[in-house]
């Protein structure tokens, strides 16, 4: 979509229109990538933890 503005291609031409618009998707795919780290924080923390299988509730299926 950038590339298409500098060089003037389509309906992309009219970067006054389009350019809030890629700066909206920047900001969403920040806070996703954000997300995403955060997330593989939590997921190395919690597999350094050793849990005790005997300790859980057992599950029965009926």
């Amino acid at each position: 979509m950038l590339d298409n503005m500098i060089m003037g291609i389509g309906r992309y031409r009219d970067w006054e229109t389009y350019l809030p618009v890629c700066r909206n998707m920047v900001e969403k795919f920040g806070v996703m990538i954000q997300e995403i780290l955060d997330a593989s924080k939590l997921s190395f923390s919690f597999g350094q933890e050793a849990i005790d299988l005997q300790n859980l509730p057992r599950v029965v299926k009926t």
